[in-house]
């Protein structure tokens, strides 16, 4: 659930206040998304779901260009 936050200045020092009595998120200097929201974004890959996704892509291309060799040797050299 995402939270209001603002900049306090505590001795100097720039700290970070959640103020979850604000549940009116357009009026907030900055939003605070917890892990639900942002595991839901598809950018956020695991390093298994990456490996998932770069197989799938490479397989892909591997069945492409199998297709494109196979109809090379079907369709034979011009220069002959």
């Amino acid at each position: 659930m995402p939270t209001c936050a603002k900049i306090v200045v505590v001795n100097g020092e720039n700290m970070i206040a959640l103020d979850v009595g604000n549940p009116n998120l357009t009026t907030c200097s900055y939003v605070v998304e917890s892990g639900v929201d942002v595991s839901n974004n598809f950018w956020t890959l695991s390093a298994t779901d990456g490996a998932v996704f770069s197989a799938g892509v490479i397989s892909c291309w591997m069945v492409a260009y199998g297709i494109r060799s196979i109809m090379f040797i079907v369709k034979g050299s011009s220069n002959e």
